[in-house]
C-alpha cells in the first residue's frame, strides 16, 4: 500500500505543471477552438555543413481563426520556403538538439504572422522530425 501511495504522489507531482500550463492556455483564448494545418506534404531538407546529412520531417500549425486556413492553404508554397530555410541553416550537430528545433518552431510562428500580417497562427509543432544521415 505504501508504494501505491508514493507512487500516485510522484505522478500527481509531475503532472502538476501540466495542469497548470493548460489552465493558462485556456484563459489566452476562451470559447475559442484552435484549428490545424497540416501542409500537404512533407519535407526532406539538407542541412548546411553536410549535403549528406538531411532531416525529414512533417509540420503542423496551429491557428485560431479557421478563416485563415483557405489563406494559409493558397500561400502554402511561400510558407514551404520558411520551413526550408529555417532547417536548411542548421548544421547537422544542431538538427538533432532539443532546443534548436524548438527555436525553429519559434521562429516559423513568427515568420508566418509577418508573411501573412495577422497573429493568428499560436504555435507550430513537428508531426514528424527525423535526422537522417546517408
Amino acid at each position: 500500500m505504501g508504494k501505491k501511495m508514493a507512487s500516485l504522489i510522484i505522478t500527481a507531482a509531475l503532472m502538476l505543471p501540466l495542469l497548470v500550463s493548460c489552465g493558462d492556455t485556456a484563459e489566452k483564448y476562451p470559447g475559442e477552438k484552435n484549428v490545424e494545418f497540416n501542409f500537404t506534404e512533407g519535407f526532406i531538407i539538407n542541412v548546411s555543413d553536410d549535403d549528406r546529412q538531411y532531416v525529414k520531417c512533417a509540420v503542423m500549425l496551429e491557428v485560431n481563426d479557421a478563416k485563415l486556413l483557405p489563406v494559409l492553404t493558397e500561400r502554402q508554397n511561400r510558407l514551404r520556403d520558411h520551413v526550408v530555410d529555417l532547417i536548411s541553416a542548421r548544421t547537422k550537430d544542431e538538427v538533432r538538439q532539443t532546443s534548436v528545433k524548438d527555436a525553429i518552431l519559434t521562429d516559423l510562428v513568427t515568420l508566418v504572422n509577418e508573411a501573412l500580417n495577422t497573429e493568428s497562427v499560436m504555435a507550430a509543432y513537428f508531426t514528424e522530425y527525423t535526422p537522417i544521415r546517408q
